[in-house]
């Protein structure tokens, strides 16, 4: 609960003194969080892996900054992430950029830079970067995306085991990485696999990591290398809805790590570095929406509760980012958490019946003029959102260091 939580204490005195409407909404960072969590998978996973941080979760420069004091690797899904990554003190050759539609100019931007891998998602992938290098009278390293067969469970999305726009489908690989060898141009450093998404469930997670060292294996194999470098898509999950619980995550490491273990101790495998790549886990807890009620409206059956902030502040909180069944997120009522509960619809500010936040969710009585928090909102939020729709002012971005609040507005690009 983010109103008990001591490591908010900032963010309680901030909405303390919130003394006009302009002052929500606004995203809120905790410094502390962030590296408290970047820390504990360092002393988990150390051992067996490095960190990629995966910008798309949340490319704040100062978020970036941070990661960048704490984190080797990030993985850039545009031309413009790895910049903001190189802006925020990255070394290109740390970077890795992927995504299945990557332009011409774009690859070769990215060549230009010197990045440390190209992932490459396709044969005819391979062809343009190869053409450029030869242009450039340059040399790349890339990895090549693998789409596996096998479908991962109980992750909340997912891109492996049916036909996708990423990476080169399995039953492919072998047939596509004759004509990517071809290339002189590049070098095969390894392996990239990102099967699915927020996972809660162990035994699931650690099935998948299964399932990926095989796809590795087999690739190595038909590849005819001892690959330098692999990337595994880690899937760990956090709970947004009431009712869900944390991933075990000290669980989930002793046993990927036996895994792990097992793996690089085969003789093909004694020199890889094995690099966990993700987002959502690092930063999604240290962040949290702030939005004021501005109106109300009561009918026979429903009490509405017209807030600053929508979807165009927060698609995913809105169930409007891939969701199929639509759930209420653990909305906190800062200003009133204490007495008798009712339910409540929360609603955004946006001309659209489908700007909606949460549908009967059980609050404290909620009233114009208080302050809602909307937790796990560090990840794919700001950034995630159509910030532009009907033309409300953004949030502001605020970040907790020292116990003091920072304004750290940008604009993404």
């Amino acid at each position: 609960m983010i109103a008990t939580n001591p490591d908010w204490s900032a963010l309680h005195t901030f909405v303390e003194n919130i003394s006009s409407d302009d002052q929500t909404p606004c995203y809120v960072y905790n410094d502390e969080l962030q590296r408290l969590r970047v820390n504990q998978l360092h002393t988990l996973f150390s051992d067996q892996f490095s960190l990629s941080y995966a910008v798309k979760a949340n490319p704040n420069p100062k978020i970036l900054g941070t990661f960048n004091e704490l984190i080797k690797h990030f993985d850039a899904s545009s031309i413009g992430e790895v910049r903001l990554a190189i802006s925020a003190g990255a070394a290109p050759e740390n970077i890795t950029f992927t995504g299945p539609a990557k332009k011409k100019s774009e690859i070769r931007q990215a060549i230009e830079l010197g990045i440390g891998a190209l992932v490459i998602e396709s044969a005819r992938e391979a062809d343009l970067a190869a053409a450029l290098c030869r242009t450039l009278n340059r040399t790349q390293n890339i990895l090549v995306r693998i789409n596996p067969a096998n479908t991962p469970k109980l992750f909340s999305a997912k891109m492996a085991g049916k036909h996708s726009q990423f990476g080169v489908d399995e039953k492919n690989l072998e047939t596509n990485l004759g004509s990517i060898l071809a290339h002189k141009e590049l070098t095969l450093d390894g392996f990239h696999i990102y099967s699915g998404t927020n996972c809660l469930a162990v035994d699931a997670l650690v099935e998948n990591f299964q399932s990926m060292l095989e796809s590795f294996k087999k690739a190595s194999q038909w590849a005819n290398i001892n690959p330098r470098r692999l990337i595994f898509g880690s899937g760990f999950g956090v709970p947004y809805f009431s009712g869900e619980t944390e991933l075990h995550i000290l669980t989930a490491a002793k046993q990927i790590n036996a895994l792990i273990d097992q793996f690089t101790a085969g003789q093909n495998f004694r020199h890889t570095r094995c690099i966990l790549e993700l987002g959502r886990w690092l930063i999604a807890p240290c962040g949290v929406l702030l939005t004021s009620v501005v109106s109300k409206k009561s009918t026979e059956d429903v009490e509405f509760r017209i807030c600053d902030a929508g979807f165009n502040n927060h698609l995913a909180a809105c169930g409007l980012m891939g969701t199929v069944i639509r759930r209420n997120w653990a909305i906190e009522n800062l200003s009133s958490s204490t007495g008798t509960k009712k339910l409540f619809t929360l609603v955004g500010p946006l001309c659209t019946s489908i700007d909606l936040i949460a549908q009967g969710i059980e609050l404290p009585d909620t009233n114009i003029g208080d302050v809602l928090a909307i937790p796990m909102s560090g990840a794919y939020g700001y950034s995630a959102s159509p910030l532009n729709f009907i033309s409300h002012p953004p949030p502001t971005e605020y970040l907790i260091r020292n116990n003091t609040m920072h304004n750290i507005t940008t604009t993404h690009s």
